[in-house]
Formats: structure tokens, C-alpha cells, sequence
């Protein structure tokens, strides 16, 4: 298998001049409203938990001996109130589902916590939601059936800055922890045009632009999480210092394979000057793994200049930067 993919990955990793880049930038259509609107749905995700941290009073902790201690108004004391594995199991569930809509969707213009999710991945949000929001309540119930003996233990560790207050009533603990999502479409009401003609086409103009700056967004965050992928795979291939190969988690393979693989669902935006390029980059690791990567030095110089070349390319359609809005490890 490592050789398969060794030679898939020769051949992929051909250079991409800058003309070609260039006409495929050129078959780049706009897309109105209704296209974006037809591919896609507005997802608002909100999700709650009862706060583990509380506030002390500077006073309520103890100063230094001889009345020498430091400066209470540079103070700023705060304490756990809760040490529970069910907590940090629900807080797990809680940025999963925060993460796989993340990494699927696209920021609205409408407003912040408001995204839009391509229609392909509308049900496996459900089943996946519906899921982990089941492991969630299972692990609230764990959590009220030793409520008592959390709190037990909670007053023995912090001692005098135990304050049952501190703590709700199980009936209300359980409504703290929700997670609520809807799903939106937005468009023009029709009575807008029997009110006033003039008043429904300003209002489709601005729905129109609106729809295209969205357009705009969708293409440059699928563009520069798709750079991210491929300067992560090309840093993780590059010899270390000493020549010999880095470190890396089999994950990142696996999780630059998924992102590539849900390409032609997120392109929603019709962004057809990056799909020649996301095409290099499967070929590239198609029929390879991470541990043909790990005792293949070869297979490793061939990717990595494969992938080298694909971000390359890139140059001039998305900013190069550091940072990962795609979890990758």
C-alpha cells in the first residue's frame, strides 16, 4: 500500500503554475441569493451548564502572619465549587457538538452564533446532536444521583469557604444544562410588495447583496481552513533538526483525509478555482496512512512536496497564516 500511494503522490505532487490557478480562478460564477439559500440553512446552536466557579471575598482569605500580607485590591480569589467527572464528561459533550457544527459550517452575516450549514449535513447534525445530548442528560443524572455527596465533599475541601448558597436545588441544576438549536431560512415577506413595490426591490437588492457577501465569506473560510490542512500536513512532514522525521499524531492524517473528503458538501459557495487544488491534495494521500508516512523518508519528501506545491498555489487567493481554525490535533 505504500507504494501505491507513494506513486499516486509522485504524480500528484506536479507543480500548479500560477496560470492555471489563474483560469481556474476565472470559472468562478456569482451566485444569487436563491443558490446559496438552496444549498444551505441558517443553525443558531445555544448551549448552558451551571458554572463550576465562585467568587471570594478578599477578606474570607487569610493574610500573612504579623498583619504583613499583600495588597487586597490586587486580589482577585475565586473557587471550584463542584469537582465531578459527570461535569467535565457533560462540558466534553458540550464542545463536541459545538466543534462538529463549527468545523461544517460557515459565519452568517445575520449575527454572531448564527451559521450556515450546508443541507447535506442538516440530518447527521440531528443524529449526532440527538446523541450526545442523550450522553449529556445520562451524565446529569449521575451527576443529581451523588449531588448530596459532591456537596459533602465539596464543604469538607473548602472548608470555611463552604456556602451552601452556592449550590441549587437538583430540579433547578438539571434545566441548567440545555442545549437548544433551530434552524432558519430567511426571505422576503410578500407582503412588503403589496405594501409598496419600490420598498420589496430596495429589500431584495439588499437581500441579494447580503447573500453575496455571504457568498464571499463562505469561499474565504473554506479557502483558508483548506490552507491550514495543507501547511499542517506539509510542517508535519518536514524533517526536524536533526534530519530525522517529526513527530505526529496518526489523527492528523485522518482528520486532513475527513476535511478534504467534505469538500464538494461545504462547497456551498461554488468555489470551483479551489476543486482542482483539494483534488491534489487527495490524490496525495490516497492510499496512504500515517504509518507509511512514519518509516517511508521517500513517501514523506513526496508528499510533503506535493503538499508544498498545493500551498504554493494558494498564494494570492487566501492570507497564509499560522494559525488552525480547523482543529486538525
Amino acid at each position: 500500500m505504500a507504494k501505491r500511494g507513494k506513486k499516486k503522490a509522485v504524480e500528484a505532487a506536479r507543480a500548479m503554475t500560477v496560470e492555471e490557478t489563474a483560469r481556474a480562478e476565472g470559472l468562478v460564477a456569482a451566485r444569487s441569493a436563491a443558490t446559496l439559500d438552496e444549498r444551505s440553512v441558517y443553525v443558531s446552536l445555544t448551549q448552558s451548564a451551571v458554572g463550576i466557579r465562585r467568587r471570594v471575598a478578599v477578606e474570607d482569605v487569610a493574610g500573612e502572619a504579623n498583619g504583613v500580607g499583600p495588597d487586597r485590591a490586587l486580589l482577585h480569589v475565586a473557587k471550584d465549587i463542584f469537582d465531578a467527572k459527570e461535569l467535565r464528561e457533560i462540558q466534553k459533550a458540550q464542545r463536541e457538538m459545538h466543534w462538529w457544527l463549527r468545523n461544517r459550517s460557515y459565519p452568517s452575516a445575520i449575527r454572531d452564533g448564527v451559521r450556515r450549514l450546508p443541507l447535506s449535513f442538516v440530518e447527521p447534525m440531528v443524529r449526532y446532536f440527538d446523541e450526545k445530548e442523550a450522553e449529556a442528560r445520562a451524565h446529569v443524572e449521575a451527576f443529581l444521583a451523588r449531588y448530596e455527596a459532591v456537596k459533602a465533599s465539596a464543604q469538607r475541601r473548602l472548608g470555611a469557604l463552604y456556602d451552601a448558597g452556592d449550590y441549587p436545588e437538583p430540579d433547578a441544576l438539571r434545566a441548567a444544562f440545555r442545549t437548544t438549536y433551530y434552524f432558519a431560512a430567511l426571505g422576503l415577506p410578500e407582503q412588503l410588495n403589496v405594501i409598496s413595490r419600490d420598498l420589496y426591490r430596495r429589500e431584495a437588492e439588499k437581500a441579494a447583496a447580503r447573500a453575496e457577501e455571504e457568498r464571499a465569506m463562505v469561499v474565504t473560510a473554506l479557502r483558508q481552513q483548506f490552507a491550514e490542512v495543507v501547511t499542517h500536513m506539509a510542517a508535519i512532514l518536514e524533517p526536524g533538526l536533526d534530519g530525522k522525521a517529526r513527530r505526529f499524531r496518526e489523527s492528523s492524517v485522518e482528520q486532513a483525509r475527513e476535511f478534504l473528503s467534505m469538500f464538494d458538501a461545504r462547497n456551498i459557495g461554488g468555489d470551483e478555482a479551489l476543486r482542482p487544488m483539494v483534488e491534489r491534495a487527495r490524490q496525495l494521500l490516497e492510499g496512504v496512512d500515517a504509518a507509511a508516512l512514519k518509516s517511508d523518508a521517500d513517501l514523506r519528501r513526496d508528499i510533503r512536496g506535493g503538499f508544498e506545491r498545493v500551498r504554493e498555489a494558494l498564494t494570492g487567493m487566501v492570507t497564509l497564516k499560522a494559525s488552525r481554525a480547523v482543529r486538525l490535533e
